[in-house]
């Protein structure tokens, strides 16, 4: 039984076979060893990443012959797959963590002459840097398979968030092995506590990659949050390994039936192309819906039109009273407080907040506002009824608008 370290630092493994071998460490055959380098093998190397992009393009039909505005390339390596896709784009951007990987990247783009690429070591320092905020296509391959999966989904939800409404996607991961035994055909996927049980003595030298297995249980949940429902499913095996590639398109809502039923939510198209997120709320009631946390949150995707303006919130609610006949409740916009109130009436109110541009453009085009209740209580504590949920603001409507 192969042995898997959940918690070995991959990035520093992946530092050890750049600055040695980066090319086989890309597509491990001898070829591409360094000593049996050269123009030849080289050029059969880039080759491959031709092939590959121009198959994956083809299930789009070569984006109708239109390029794209911006194209990321997670996990890029040298640039097998990243310098193709730019004949696909405007902009072409790589993410890769080595760093001796991304100056071999930055000599192929020189060698290559392509001058509509850029490289960035984190999906973090692309943002920051803000050449293009959301993108039209987002590649992996060959990558996930060798992070850690606990690591891997919360890159892969960073991508999704990233990913346009109606943007394409191509994604590799390594799903399970098979095994030929006395009693038959095994198929087997590492387990991450028993795993992690039997590495406790055990090590490996540094560079030794790793091969993961991901649930496509928990990329299927991640597809229908960002909007993601029919996608071809590409089986591939590497020896005893079966991996898939997921190929597909971003809806423009989220699939998860929860988010779509709350009634304060029903006009949401008005300034949202999807909800991506819902905590701390309670069932849809015919009026509205409850708070029934100390916090609540909600995710929209704001429609294009609402860029670098000023917007104003219209919220219609009512207040759950605690025992000292009163409640207090913060609203936040991008995680800073943008109102706060303390109310002694039960009775509805309309709110209207203003929300900067400033605010909005942290993250667009998505904006998360969050309600921080100080003291939901129930009723079941006043004895009102057999209601148990903590209960702190009821929300009738909710509008963003422009100011």
């Amino acid at each position: 039984m192969s042995l898997l370290n959940y918690n070995r630092n991959t990035d520093a493994d992946w530092e050890h076979i750049a600055k040695r071998n980066p090319y086989y460490g890309v597509l491990t055959d001898e070829r591409f060893l360094n000593r049996n380098l050269n123009n030849d093998t080289k050029a059969g190397f880039f080759e491959s990443g031709i092939r590959e992009i121009a198959h994956i393009a083809g299930f789009w039909n070569d984006f109708d012959g239109q390029k794209l505005n911006a194209a990321l390339d997670f996990g890029a390596g040298v640039g097998r797959l990243t310098i193709p896709m730019a004949a696909y784009s405007k902009l072409t951007v790589g993410v890769e963590v080595s760093d001796s990987m991304i100056a071999e990247f930055k000599n192929n783009l020189k060698q290559f002459n392509i001058k509509n690429a850029q490289i960035y070591k984190t999906i973090d320092d692309l943002l920051l840097s803000n050449p293009a905020k959301m993108f039209d296509w987002i590649n992996s391959y060959i990558v996930f398979q060798h992070i850690p999966p606990s690591k891997g989904y919360i890159l892969l939800e960073k991508l999704m968030k990233i990913l346009k409404v109606g943007g394409y996607f191509s994604l590799h991961f390594k799903i399970f092995n098979v095994k030929e035994t006395k009693v038959g055909t095994v198929y087997q996927q590492t387990d991450f506590n028993t795993q992690t049980a039997l590495y406790a003595n055990h090590s490996e030298a540094l560079g030794e990659m790793q091969m993961y297995d991901y649930d496509i249980n928990k990329i299927y949940y991640l597809f229908l949050k960002y909007g993601v429902g029919d996608f071809k499913c590409i089986t591939r095996a590497m020896g005893d390994n079966f991996t898939v590639l997921l190929i597909g398109c971003r809806n423009n809502f989220t699939l998860l039936p929860p988010i779509a039923k709350h009634a304060f939510l029903k006009c949401a198209e008005e300034w949202s192309q999807a909800i991506t997120e819902m905590q701390g709320f309670s069932y849809n009631e015919s009026w509205g819906t409850w708070t029934e946390s100390l916090e609540a949150l909600i995710t929209f995707y704001l429609l294009d039109e609402m860029c670098g303006k000023d917007l104003v919130m219209d919220i219609v609610l009512k207040a759950f009273l605690d025992k000292r006949g009163e409640q207090n409740f913060k609203i936040c916009a991008g995680n800073e407080i943008i109102a706060e109130y303390t109310t002694r009436d039960d009775s509805v109110t309309e709110y209207c907040i203003h929300i900067p541009s400033d605010i909005i453009m942290r993250d667009y085009p998505y904006l998360t506002v969050k309600f921080v209740i100080k003291n939901p209580t129930s009723p079941y504590q006043y004895k009102q009824s057999g209601d148990t949920r903590k209960l702190g603001i009821g929300i009738m409507r909710l509008l963003i608008k422009k100011s």
